[in-house]
């Protein structure tokens, strides 16, 4: 099951790697954070970075999260527990699984470009990755500036998410 803790926006990488290195990985599968590609312009070139989905925030699989707590609450990269000041915070099995599916098993946990082709006027006519699965949840197209929104629905929560793009 995944769990939430919040840390600095920017230091999720940080938070990452003192988890892995002072926590026994008895009490948890993986530590991670979601991050996504963008395309800047830099100079007149297009520039790929990542950047953290959710800034500030960093993921838990356990089946311990009592013994993960018990571990992590003195961390000083930890800036807080979502939830309680008693445990972690569960993340929904819908939320979840959505972003399983964006990040579709990338080893990186990365939302990687998504591949689009266009037409004359600058529609798409054919996209894979992420923005193929959710291509009918499309709410805005900024294709000269590398990106669509996709609106999800899981369970009862709605959401917009940005997705970088790269056109074919």
């Amino acid at each position: 099951m995944w769990y939430v803790i919040q840390t600095e926006a920017g230091k999720e990488q940080e938070l990452v790697e003192v988890v892995n290195k002072v926590v026994e990985h008895r009490v948890y599968t993986r530590c991670f954070f979601v991050k996504r590609e963008r395309v800047r312009r830099v100079k007149g070139e297009c520039v790929v970075y990542t950047e953290a989905l959710y800034p500030g925030y960093v993921f838990i699989d356990t089946e311990d999260p009592e013994g993960f707590y018990a571990k992590v609450r003195e961390l000083p990269q930890v800036t807080r527990f979502l939830g309680s000041a008693e445990g972690l915070h569960v993340v929904e099995e819908e939320e979840s699984a959505l972003l399983a599916e964006l990040v579709d098993g990338d080893a990186e946990d990365t939302i990687r470009l998504s591949p689009v082709k266009v037409n004359g006027e600058g529609e798409i006519v054919e996209c894979g990755g992420a923005v193929g699965r959710f291509w009918k949840n499309v709410v805005r197209r900024r294709i000269r500036d590398r990106y669509v929104v996709v609106r999800v629905e899981r369970g009862s929560r709605e959401r917009e998410v940005l997705l970088g793009v790269r056109k074919l």
